[in-house]
């Protein structure tokens, strides 16, 4: 291809497709600021970018997927936290990353966004073409989608719940219409995707939404029994691709708590399901006062704020009522189903929804946070908010009848004025709610001197094409929603230049885990590191254990730590700790000097010491049992499961003698770890290592495998013969293995499948308008 044909086609592509590449412009646009160093992020976003920099740190210097977390709860299983904190944009960003080097994680987690942002606009884009009659529709839906997300503050509730619902949206209306079963298995292969970075309980709302979806398609359509054997390399290729990338999902989620406990209030901790109550009331449920705030509230930069808004610009709400009053395509008859069933289920129990999807839907069991749908939510109103536009376009431009223009006109002005007596009157309701925050009363100020100058415009001027009365519309729609993102950037709070040096760097941060941030020197960095660890008997325990590898521990703390009530968290965790209390109770006690003292004492990592003086136990109730009797437990260890053959191998010392001065770590990665260790005690020495126990690690001494110990009720031991060795441990699973690899070779490949088609889809020009 030569530069003049590669100019023509480029000139053709942009003609074709110039709506696309309008509404990418905003993408960059929004997303230009974000670029600075000293930009830095609020809340969960702040944990995703801390869970990808792990992930990219050990690929991009030891070439290996991590398996194995050991700053996370002092040591876990890695599966949970790939699932959660790499997306397939995530993936694509860190093999390109390492390709060329980029040791940036921080601007290179930003421009892996970017591509989520850009795969919500291509859906949209797609299912524009697919469903809208009106070409000026599609600008519309693709702006006010894009415009309208916010994500350095939640970037999961804020952009990944439902980035991909567009796409999942177009193959599943492409199913029904072509009767191609090909589309079906993309569009199962585009959820499995969609699970991925995002939070796992979310999973089980994404399948009802999208069940709801299908069957409200199914009856409108009629459901397309034939065919789905069809043979054709599409359809196989599709089938297998959902398939393994489904099998590789499910099993990575049945098996995620193996061995791992993970204690929150008001749920199982073996099932992870939620009881009713907490589902009921600890889901955040809106209400209905905040929930139609939340159309004319922002979230912005504090981070007291909400976890979403349903904020998509005033021009948007009253063409929404346009919507909802005009609705004939068959597609808004079942998007409005869904939204509708969506607002009922987010409003807790005021309606009996909620509570018949918990009792229904064995999945939803698990999703606790029943009020953060705002994200879903702002994309079915979107939609619905085309179908107005949509409409709205189609009626003005009718044969040359004034009245039907104006007719329409006047609805749309009537419907604003509803939509501004709506919002003043939420804001009346709701104005002390930290939901309505200063910054409000401008957003209400802007938008309703928008709205009012572009239905007085298209009233006055209502010979007007319909062209010419749509771009009003957009340009006063577009004014709102980047005045909502200037100001929201104005007043981050997150652009403190001294950031730079020692958290907005990635370079200048490698593998400074959490258990080394101290609380004084870094309060921010300290606290987003601190979302991590997981709360819980497991996590005190190991906390516990941890405190003995620091030399800068009091003794008064010893005697302070050691009393009932920490006794009662470590050995029967949360609930029986609490009773009815919640963890922020805890948490605002001293006794959270636990974790804050952990976390700010600083030593060389890993943590490895060779001890010679220790306690045995049958089984976890003795160890539970040696741990309430012993007062002399911060200089012994206690090791379950001892064979008497290795027992009777080992001489204890009659003193506590510790001796790290032979043990050298070589190379250490998250999932593995080699040391040369030297010690000439004669009755052999315990190796003890402050990281988590799990049956998935093997040791290795001297190239022999050797048995793994647990101690402390939490932590890893190994013995070792007096002399010289080297010691190598590795964590592997290798059915978890497996799956943790296909899911990264599968998204990796998927994102790359995108973007490709994304190049080739934009450089081809449509042969007609309604065709993908």
């Amino acid at each position: 291809m030569n530069k003049q044909t590669f100019k023509n086609l480029s000139k053709q592509a942009f003609t074709a497709h110039a709506y696309f590449f309008t509404a990418a412009a905003v993408i960059l646009l929004i997303n230009i600021p974000f670029w600075d160093s000293n930009f830095w992020f609020q809340h969960d976003t702040v944990f995703e970018h801390q869970l990808f920099h792990a992930f990219y740190n050990d690929f991009l210097y030891h070439g290996e997927l991590v398996r194995w977390m050991p700053y996370g709860s002092f040591g876990m299983p890695a599966e949970k936290w790939q699932l959660m904190g790499v997306t397939y944009a995530g993936y694509l960003a860190g093999v390109i990353g390492a390709i060329f080097h980029f040791e940036n994680t921080l601007l290179l987690f930003k421009w892996s966004v970017m591509f989520e942002q850009l795969m919500l606009l291509f859906g949209t884009y797609l299912l524009a073409k697919e469903w809208f009659r009106e070409k000026e529709t599609i600008l519309f839906a693709c702006m006010a989608m894009v415009a309208a997300t916010f994500w350095p503050l939640q970037v999961l509730s804020d952009l990944r719940v439902y980035h991909l619902l567009p796409l999942e949206m177009y193959f599943i209306t492409r199913f029904f219409r072509e009767r191609r079963p090909h589309h079906l298995w993309l569009a199962g292969l585009v959820f499995v995707m969609w699970q991925l970075g995002s939070s796992l309980y979310t999973g089980g709302l994404k399948l009802l939404i999208m069940l709801f979806f299908f069957v409200g398609m199914a009856v409108v359509y009629g459901l397309p029994c034939r065919g789905l054997p069809e043979k054709s390399k599409a359809n196989l290729f599709s089938f297998l691709a959902m398939i393994i990338s489904a099998g590789a999902l499910l099993y990575l989620a049945a098996h995620l708590l193996d061995y791992t406990e993970s204690v929150r209030p008001g749920r199982d901790p073996i099932t992870q399901v939620v009881t009713l109550n907490n589902f009921l009331t600890a889901g955040r449920s809106i209400g209905f006062g905040k929930f139609l705030g939340l159309f004319f509230a922002s979230v912005l930069s504090t981070p007291t704020s909400g976890d979403f808004t349903l904020y998509m610009g005033w021009m948007t709400l009253p063409f929404m009522i346009y919507g909802f009053t005009h609705l004939k395509a068959k597609e808004s008859k079942v998007v409005l189903f869904v939204a509708v069933y969506l607002c009922l289920f987010s409003l807790g129990d005021i309606t009996p929804v909620t509570r018949l999807t918990y009792f229904l839907f064995p999945p939803i069991r698990i999703f606790r946070y029943i009020g953060l749908t705002g994200g879903i939510l702002r994309v079915l109103f979107i939609l619905i908010a085309a179908f107005g536009v949509d409409r709205f376009l189609s009626d003005f431009k009718k044969e040359n009848t004034s009245v039907s223009t104006k007719q329409s006109v006047k609805r749309l002005f009537l419907y604003g004025l509803f939509v501004l007596a709506a919002g003043i009157g939420c804001w009346m309701l709701n104005g002390n709610d930290r939901y309505f925050q200063v910054q409000w009363p401008l957003f209400t100020l802007v938008g309703m001197i928008l709205f009012i100058v572009a239905v007085t415009v298209i009233f006055i001027f209502k010979r007007f094409s319909h062209r010419a009365c749509f771009y009003v519309v957009m340009a006063a729609l577009m004014i709102d929603l980047l005045t909502f993102q200037a100001l929201a950037v104005s007043s981050w709070p997150a652009r403190w230049p001294d950031l730079a040096p020692s958290v907005g760097r990635a370079s200048n941060y490698q593998y400074q885990p959490f258990r080394q941030v101290s609380l004084d020197s870094n309060p921010r960095a300290y606290s987003g590191y601190y979302q991590i660890a997981d709360t819980g008997a497991a996590l005190a325990i190991q906390a516990f254990n941890f405190l003995q590898f620091d030399p800068c521990l009091p003794r008064a703390f010893e005697n302070y730590l050691w009393d009932e009530n920490v006794l009662d968290l470590l050995l029967n965790g949360w609930p029986s700790f609490f009773s009815a209390a919640s963890a922020t109770a805890f948490l605002s006690e001293p006794r959270a000097v636990i974790f804050g003292f952990t976390m700010g004492c600083t030593a060389e990592q890993p943590k490895m010491k060779l001890v010679s003086d220790v306690y045995y136990a049958a089984n976890n109730q003795e160890a539970n049992e040696l741990l309430k009797k012993r007062s002399d437990i911060f200089r012994k260890i206690i090791l379950t499961g001892v064979p008497p053959a290795l027992q009777n191998r080992f001489t204890p010392s009659k003193t506590a003698e510790v001796d790290t001065s032979g043990v050298h770590v070589t190379s250490f990665t998250y999932s593995r770890l080699t040391a040369k260790i030297q010690h000439v005690r004669q009755g052999g020495a315990w190796l003890y290592y402050a990281d988590g126990y799990h049956p998935g690690w093997e040791a290795y001494i001297d190239g022999n495998k050797a048995a793994i110990f647990e101690a402390n009720r939490g932590f890893k031991a190994i013995f070792l013969e007096p002399g010289d060795h080297t010691v190598y441990l590795i964590y592997r699973d290798d059915g978890r293995n497996i799956a943790s690899h296909l899911i990264a070779i599968l998204a990796f490949l998927f994102a790359a499948g995108m973007l490709i088609w994304i190049i080739v889809y934009l450089f081809k020009v449509p042969g007609h308008f309604n065709r993908a």
